[in-house]
């Protein structure tokens, strides 16, 4: 097994420059602007007609000048706001990739005696680390809820899927047509991600495991010859996406539930929200430690 793996950085976490902002008047606001010139331009209409085109080109003059100073100095404060807004950003994503780096040099520095030791997986900030901490040899503490009526032996090693055979996986498909997109999308964009139909399913925390049954806490670790076989162990992703997809009706809007499967595979969950953690158990480990 290497002892050292790149960690991955999707390119949807790289920060987006601020948007920059052009101001527009709107026709209200130009017309509140022009109603005094054009009461001016009426009195001098009253007073002295024989001036008026003078007049009238002079206050032209004067409200072109006006309006092209205030829309400078709007521009220039909108511009000042996006320029904080944009240091803002830069700030946010130092302070996390700063914390990213702290948490897995803290990792990196468990000494020989604790390299067999399990680490929580709420230590982690995304599954950039989890996979490289997988990666380095260690073993990592996940949660799942088991229904009452199909306990888990303690001990055991798990390696029951969410499709269980080949013919239980066909019946999910057709009965599923939202999960046969999802895996359609990921079978043609992903196909180095393990598969939901194949995968074992947990969670980062007892609470979030609760929801499916009694909880209990597994230790999960790379099999032999993980890292050497192309695919990805591991994938933590957000279950509020999947979610959100089951509330379209897939045959009125399958173009929209394609891209957001797209979004599903492409951006990885964290600790604040809900997750779907993916485990090959082809290549992961799990066993069952204890119950919560």
């Amino acid at each position: 097994m290497r002892t050292s793996a790149p960690i991955r950085v999707p390119a949807s976490r790289i920060a987006q420059p601020a948007r920059q902002l052009r101001p527009t008047l709107s026709p209200n606001r130009q017309l509140a602007r022009l109603l005094p010139t054009l009461s001016l331009l009426l009195a001098a209409c009253e007073n002295n007609p024989t001036n008026v085109l003078s007049a009238a080109g002079v206050i032209i003059l004067v409200v072109l000048g006006y309006n092209l100073y205030a829309t400078i100095k709007e521009d220039a404060a909108k511009q000042k706001a996006a320029d904080a807004e944009a240091g803002r950003q830069a700030a946010w994503m130092n302070e996390h990739a700063f914390s990213n780096r702290a948490a897995l040099e803290e990792l990196e520095g468990l000494g020989t005696a604790k390299i067999n030791s399990s680490v929580n997986i709420q230590q982690f900030w995304n599954e950039d680390i989890m996979t490289h901490m997988l990666q380095q040899g260690k073993t990592i503490t996940v949660y799942r809820g088991f229904k009452p009526e199909h306990p888990p032996e303690i001990g055991q090693v798990y390696s029951r899927t969410f499709s269980g055979t080949v013919e239980r996986r066909a019946a999910v498909l057709e009965k599923l047509p939202i999960e046969r997109l999802i895996e359609e999308v990921r079978q043609e964009r992903f196909p180095d991600s393990p598969s939901r139909l194949d995968s074992v399913f947990v969670t980062t925390s007892a609470s979030d495991a609760r929801e499916f049954g009694d909880v209990y806490e597994l230790e999960i670790s790379l099999k032999p010859g993980a890292t050497e076989s192309g695919s990805m162990p591991v994938r933590w992703l957000d279950r509020n996406t999947i979610d959100h997809m089951h509330s379209y009706n897939i045959e009125q809007a399958r173009d929209s539930l394609r891209e957001i499967a797209e979004d599903y595979w492409t951006e990885t969950g964290s600790p604040q929200g809900i997750s779907d953690i993916l485990l090959d158990p082809n290549l992961v480990l799990i066993r069952v430690v204890r119950r919560v």
